[in-house]
C-alpha cells in the first residue's frame, strides 16, 4: 500500500506523507494545541509488507510561552474494505524541570484517514478526549 499524499485525523490534523523507499518526509499541521503552522516530519517505514509499518516524529517549535516538544507516531497502514487507514500510536514529550519529568509525556491514538473528518465526527472527538470542555 502507497502512503503518500494527504492524512487526516480525527480532529481534522492534516499531514503529507512522501515516500523515497523506507524515508518518509512531508509537514505536519495539527488542529489542537499551540503548534500553530506547518511543521516538517520525518520517518520512516517498513516497505516488505502490503500493510507497511510506519512511524514518523515532528519537532514542535512553539513560542517562549510553551516548552518545546516532540511527538512520535508508530503505527500501520490497513486497507479496511476500500477504505485506507493508518492506526497510530503517539507519544508526547514536553520539556520540564527534572521534578515536572513525571509529567512531561502525554500518550495517546490518532486514526488517520485520506478523507477529512466531518464537523460531527470532530465534535464527538474532542468530546471523547476533552478538549475544549471542562472536567
Amino acid at each position: 500500500m502507497d502512503i503518500s499524499g494527504l492524512w487526516y485525523n480525527e480532529l481534522n490534523s492534516t499531514m503529507e506523507l512522501r515516500v523515497e523507499g523506507k524515508r518518509l518526509s512531508g509537514w505536519y499541521v495539527s488542529a489542537v494545541g499551540q503548534a500553530a503552522g506547518r511543521y516538517e516530519l520525518t520517518g520512516f517505514q517498513d516497505v516488505d509488507d502490503a500493510t507497511p509499518t510506519c512511524g514518523w516524529i515532528v519537532a514542535w517549535k512553539n513560542d517562549r510561552t510553551y516548552a518545546p516538544s516532540v511527538t512520535a507516531w508508530c503505527g500501520q497502514a490497513q486497507d479496511l474494505g476500500g477504505e485506507q487507514l493508518i492506526d497510530t500510536t503517539w507519544l508526547l514529550t514536553r520539556s520540564t524541570k527534572v521534578q515536572e519529568d513525571w509529567e512531561s509525556t502525554l500518550l495517546g491514538k490518532d486514526l488517520f484517514r485520506r478523507m477529512k473528518a466531518t464537523d460531527e465526527e470532530v465534535r464527538k472527538a474532542m468530546q471523547l478526549r476533552g478538549i475544549g470542555t471542562r472536567r
